[in-house]
């Protein structure tokens, strides 16, 4: 993994273990979007194939996020273009 995407991923899973108000549906995403990256950082399974479903979510959470939460908006937009920059 390309030190550019670890280092994205780790600066969004802090940002994302910092927010403390949301909705239900924001805590779902919220907790999926921690689990895909925690799985990613510590390569506990292989993501081969499921890169797009990652980044689906990704872009989820921008559309969800975008109003109350834009700094964490910025991150993951930084985070989905680096995945795409790579090819995936």
């Amino acid at each position: 993994m390309e030190k550019e995407l670890v280092d994205r991923l780790k600066q969004l899973h802090q940002q994302l273990q910092e927010i403390k108000s949301v909705d239900e549906k924001g805590y779902e995403l919220l907790h999926m979007l921690h689990d895909d990256i925690q799985r990613f950082l510590e390569r506990e399974e292989d993501m081969s194939g499921q890169e797009v479903t990652f980044i689906d979510k990704l872009k989820e959470a921008v559309d969800y996020f975008e109003q109350s939460h834009p700094t964490l908006v910025l991150s993951l937009k930084q985070t989905i273009d680096t995945l795409t920059n790579m090819g995936i």
